[in-house]
């Protein structure tokens, strides 16, 4: 035998093969890069490493998967399931989600860029035109005091809306004399909350009833139902002849007061400059949502369908957090909103997305990018659950502001620099005058010094003309 007449032979059939299939390499280059897509990494070459972060999955079965699930995007007429009311306006019910019968799905698996995506679409996708349909959307914006920038409240909206927006105008948005559009109340934390949410808070008002003296609570509704359009905790010390509330030393009335608002015996939906206005909630909300009573089942149901709509992806233990419930509370809502369970690469705690979101592709080249990079606030949604920042963006946040100088790591009033679906830095703020002062440009692990200074000096720029300052920027 002559030698290399077999390596001749395999050569003839690997030549008669490239013959038969003359695009047989094309097509192995297009599903491998259809693979990475499926994993949300960006095809990078040839040459490029396959993702290590979890076994490849067939294309073929990605794609009928999501093909399959497309058709399911509502429930059918032999589907288990039947409405239930998520909020109000004031011609009725308005806002409707589906209560699934049978149990949640489980057919999901998610990347960390997937997650990532998926939690920026739900924040950013929507093109909102004022603060009120911003709170409409987030379903919460918090509420506090410190205003080293702007107030929380003010920062978070402006985040999500156009450069030309202005935070002057965010506080007529939400508190409206004429149609109620948010009521205040407290949920871990003081926020704004649609009005058409007011039947889903109701475990949060039962939880705080019975904290007032009889005598005591039918004196003050008895003063607030004598104005016709309310009034503020002055006035209504002035009527019981209370002392005066200075500062954070609250009088009893005060104190009174501000339990029968969270036990929705009164409701503030507006304000007189900066005093919240105390009313009866007959004479504010809208009557469709004061009629409606949702029973245990239907409230927590509603809560999980509002957290999956608003954050994305959510875990239990997020929804304990936002709402204050237990974790079988939690547990059952997102059974009853038909949440779609999700494995997370990176995550102990199994995660839950809409299902509605689960039938559309996740990967981060499909989800629209932001028109520019954003100062984020501490008191945002995106990083008000520090854990959860950690979890998803892998950003650690710290607020400093109550710690001593000496004891500060990053600042005073630290914001977080947010491009495309991560945080690139964070850069410390303040408002001087007329001018908006950003500190050095701290980047995160991985990132250049440069582009994440770059990336606050845009972001910065943005802000400055929503609040109508002059920027000085911060040094690469």
């Amino acid at each position: 035998m002559v030698p290399g007449a077999d390596s001749g032979r395999g050569t003839h059939r690997a030549q008669d093969r490239r013959v038969a299939r003359p695009d047989a390499g094309r097509l192995r280059i297009r599903a491998r890069t259809a693979r990475r897509r499926v994993h949300g990494v960006r095809p990078r070459g040839r040459r490029a490493r396959p993702p290590p972060a979890r076994p490849p999955r067939s294309v073929d079965r990605g794609v009928r998967a999501r093909r399959a699930r497309r058709g399911a995007r509502r429930p059918g007429r032999h589907d288990r399931c039947r409405y239930v009311v998520l909020g109000c306006d004031r011609d009725g019910p308005a806002v409707r989600a589906y209560r699934w019968e049978g149990s949640t799905v489980s057919d999901e698996r998610l990347s960390a860029a997937e997650v990532r995506a998926l939690v920026i679409g739900a924040q950013f996708a929507p093109s909102f035109g004022d603060a009120a349909e911003v709170l409409t959307h987030t379903g919460i914006l918090q509420l506090d005091p410190l205003a080293r920038v702007e107030k929380a409240h003010r920062l978070t909206a402006l985040t999500r809306l156009g450069p030309r927006a202005r935070a002057k105008r965010i506080d007529a948005q939400l508190w409206r004399d004429d149609v109620a559009v948010a009521f205040e109340t407290v949920s871990r934390i003081a926020c704004l909350v649609p009005v058409g949410d007011w039947p889903l808070h109701r475990l949060e008002r039962e939880r705080a009833a019975g904290t007032v003296e009889p005598e005591l609570r039918d004196r003050i509704l008895a003063i607030v139902s004598s104005l016709p359009d309310g009034a503020t905790i002055g006035d209504i010390e002035t009527g019981t002849a209370s002392q005066r509330t200075t500062g954070w030393e609250w009088s009893p009335v005060k104190i009174a007061t501000e339990h029968l608002l969270r036990q929705g015996e009164l409701v503030v939906t507006t304000r007189r400059g900066v005093a919240r206005v105390f009313d009866l909630p007959e004479r504010r909300l809208p009557a469709a949502a004061a009629r409606v009573r949702l029973d245990d089942a239907e409230v927590l149901a509603g809560l999980a369908h509002r957290a999956l709509r608003s954050l994305g992806v959510v875990t239990v233990g997020d929804l304990t957090r936002v709402f204050r419930l237990t974790r079988a509370q939690a547990e059952a809502g997102l059974e009853s909103a038909g949440a779609v369970r999700a494995s997370v690469e990176g995550w102990r705690e199994t995660a839950y997305v809409d299902r509605d979101a689960a039938v559309l592709s996740t990967s981060p080249h499909e989800v629209a990018p932001l028109d520019g990079p954003r100062l984020v606030g501490p008191f945002d949604q995106l990083l008000r659950d520090r854990a959860r920042a950690q979890r998803v963006f892998g950003f650690d946040y710290t607020f400093e502001a109550y710690k001593p100088v000496a004891d500060r790591v990053h600042g005073h009033y630290v914001l977080g620099v947010l491009a495309g679906d991560r945080f690139v830095g964070r850069v410390d703020a303040r408002r001087d005058g007329p001018a908006l002062l950003l500190g050095e440009v701290v980047p995160e692990r991985g990132m250049r010094r440069r582009s994440a200074a770059a990336a606050a000096r845009r972001a910065g720029r943005r802000l400055a003309r929503q609040l109508e300052l002059e920027l000085t920027e911060p040094t690469p």
